[in-house]
């Protein structure tokens, strides 16, 4: 955020510095290093200064997997299956019939195995409503654990 401060700033300035029949142009800034603190260092782009490129990921969307896991005790944590190699994350879904199991309660997600199945604000787990989803950046399912009463389920996909 204060990177993206600090460049609107430096356009800004760049603007009024240029003479009036210049100001029509839009100057592009690149990032061409960082100073000793972290703070990144932006020059006006050129033919000598060319901003770099960065390199895009040719590996698509990864092999779909998925999967489903049960809470087995009410208020235990549960880790969800491996399933290594993921690209793009998993989706985790709390169970929500009509052709399936529907959750009595609200299922928590988190990371580790002290989780738990508060949902007033003070807990430490995203909380799930049935039906509801939510999007993870992992590259294995067994990062996830989830939490809530026996029988109630999720299901996930990932790639």
């Amino acid at each position: 955020m204060r990177a993206l401060a600090v460049l609107a700033l430096l356009v800004t300035l760049a603007a009024f510095a240029r003479p009036a029949a210049a100001q029509s142009s839009v100057a592009m800034w690149c990032q061409t290093g960082t100073t000793s603190t972290g703070a990144p260092i932006y020059q006006p782009a050129s033919a000598a200064n060319p901003c770099p490129v960065a390199a895009v990921s040719t590996t698509g969307a990864g092999t779909l997997k998925t999967g489903q896991a049960v809470i087995a005790v009410t208020s235990t944590a549960v880790q969800l299956p491996a399933n290594s190699g993921l690209v793009n994350g998993i989706v985790v879904t709390a169970c929500n019939g009509p052709s399936g199991h529907t959750n009595t309660a609200v299922i928590t997600v988190g990371t580790s195995s002290g989780l738990t199945t508060t949902a007033d604000g003070s807990g430490n787990g995203y909380i799930l409503q049935p039906g509801s989803s939510i999007g993870l950046a992992v590259n294995n399912s067994n990062q996830v654990w989830i939490n809530g009463t026996a029988t109630d389920c999720v299901s996930f996909a990932g790639s």
